[in-house]
C-alpha cells in the first residue's frame, strides 16, 4: 500500500513538473496570443474588463493596443445617463466588429461614429459591443441585460454570414457560449454555460498560456482531421442551399431570435437594423471556387445564399437590412484574392483590413443617411 502511494505521488510530481515545463516553454516561445475573453453568467462572453495591454496579432502581423472599458468591451467608458442632444447607436457583432487585429481608431465602429458626426446638428455615440465568438442569441441577451440600460436610440446587428448561423446553433457549434433555443412549447429560451464550465475556463484562460496554446493546436488538428473526411468546414455549409435539416433548424432559430430582438427593441422605442458582414470567399471567386470543390457533388453552393436568406428573414420581421456584398465586390472588380491592390481582408482571407473597415463604415453611413433608418436626434 505504501509503495503504491509512493508511486502515485512520484507520478503526480512528474506530471506537475512536465506541466510546469510546458507552461514555461509556452510563455517564452509560443506566438499564440493569450486569451483576453471572459465568460460571463449574465451576457455570455465579453473581454476582460478595464484591460490595457499590447498584444501581438498574427493576422495583421503587428502589436496592437487592446483597451476595454469597465463593461469589457473595446470602447471608451460609457456614461449610464445619455447626454442631452446625443443619439446612441449600439453595435453588436463578433470578431469582425471587435477587430482586435487593428488599432481602435481604424475599425468599423470608430470610423462609423466619425462619419455620423460629420452631419451638422447631430451627435452620435457608436457603442462597440463586439466580441469574438458572439452569437445573435447572446447579443439579444446583452441588449436585455446591459445595452438597453444606456438608453440607445438604435441597435445595429452586424451579422457575420460566415459564422453567425452556425454559432447560433448548438447542433452546429460546440463553442461554450450563451445561446438561445426554441423550447418544446415553441417559446425562445436562453441556455447559458454551466457554472463549472465557466469557472474552469475562466481560471485556465487567465492563468495558463499552455492551456491557450493547446486549445489552438487541438482545434487546428481537429479541423485537419475533419478535412481528411469532409474537406469543407461545417460553417461553410451556410452557402449550400441543399445543406440539410440541421442548417434549416439553425436558420429557423436565427429568424426567431431576430423576431424577438425586433419585438423587444420596438417595445423600448429603439430602432433595430441589420447589416450582413461578408466573408472573403463571397467577394473573391477563386476562394469560393475552392469551397465548391471541397463541398463535392450533391451540394448547391451559392455565394449569395446566406445574404438572400437573411434578407428574407429581415423582410418578414420588418427589420431594415443592408448587405455589404455589392459594395465589397465593386471595390474588388476582378474578384481575385491574389491582387494586392484589391485586398479588403487581412492576408486576403481573414477579417477586414483597414480598407475593408473604411469601406464598410462608409457604406453603412450612406445607407443610414439614404434610408433615414436612424431616428432624428439632437435636432
Amino acid at each position: 500500500m505504501i509503495l503504491k502511494l509512493r508511486t502515485t505521488a512520484e507520478w503526480l510530481v512528474t506530471l506537475a513538473g512536465v506541466l510546469l515545463v510546458l507552461e514555461a516553454c509556452t510563455r517564452f516561445f509560443s506566438t499564440v496570443p493569450e486569451s483576453v475573453i471572459e465568460r460571463d453568467e449574465v451576457i455570455g462572453v465579453r473581454f476582460e474588463r478595464s484591460l490595457d495591454r499590447h498584444r501581438y496579432d498574427a493576422e495583421s502581423d503587428r502589436v496592437v493596443r487592446l483597451q476595454t472599458n469597465t463593461q469589457g468591451f473595446r470602447d471608451d467608458e460609457w456614461d449610464r445617463e445619455k447626454p442631452d442632444g446625443v443619439g446612441r447607436l449600439v453595435v453588436f457583432g463578433d470578431s469582425f466588429i471587435a477587430a482586435n487585429a487593428l488599432p481602435r481608431d481604424q475599425i468599423l465602429v470608430s470610423r462609423l461614429e466619425k462619419l455620423l458626426n460629420r452631419r451638422q446638428g447631430l451627435r452620435w455615440e457608436a457603442m462597440n459591443f463586439g466580441v469574438g465568438g458572439s452569437s445573435t442569441g447572446q447579443q439579444l441577451v446583452a441588449y436585455r441585460k446591459l445595452a438597453s440600460g444606456y438608453g440607445p436610440d438604435a441597435v445595429l446587428i452586424c451579422f457575420g454570414t460566415s459564422s453567425d448561423v452556425t454559432d447560433n446553433s448548438s447542433e452546429l457549434s460546440s463553442n461554450p457560449i450563451l445561446r438561445c433555443r426554441i423550447a418544446g412549447d415553441g417559446q425562445l429560451e436562453t441556455v447559458g454555460v454551466t457554472a463549472a464550465q465557466r469557472r474552469s475556463s475562466q481560471v485556465l484562460n487567465r492563468y495558463s498560456r499552455f492551456y491557450d496554446w493547446q486549445k489552438h493546436v487541438v482545434n487546428r488538428f481537429v479541423k485537419q482531421v475533419r478535412r481528411g473526411v469532409q474537406p469543407l468546414e461545417l460553417r461553410h455549409r451556410v452557402y449550400d442551399a441543399a445543406s440539410g435539416p440541421r442548417f434549416q433548424r439553425a436558420w429557423e432559430l436565427t429568424a426567431r431570435i431576430l423576431e424577438q430582438f425586433r419585438a423587444e427593441t420596438s417595445r423600448d422605442g429603439v430602432a433595430l437594423l441589420v447589416v450582413s458582414i461578408p466573408a472573403s470567399a463571397q467577394v473573391y471567386r477563386d476562394q469560393f471556387q475552392r469551397l465548391r470543390e471541397q463541398a463535392g457533388s450533391g451540394s448547391r453552393m451559392e455565394e449569395d445564399y446566406p445574404d438572400t436568406r437573411l434578407a428574407a428573414v429581415c423582410r418578414r420581421a420588418g427589420i431594415p437590412y443592408l448587405s455589404l456584398l455589392p459594395v465589397f465586390r465593386a471595390a474588388a472588380p476582378d474578384r481575385d484574392s491574389g491582387l494586392l491592390s484589391q485586398r479588403l481582408f487581412l492576408k486576403g482571407k481573414g477579417h477586414f483590413n483597414k480598407t475593408g473597415h473604411d469601406l464598410a463604415a462608409g457604406a453603412i453611413d450612406e445607407w443610414l443617411a439614404r434610408s433615414k433608418a436612424l431616428p432624428a436626434v439632437g435636432r
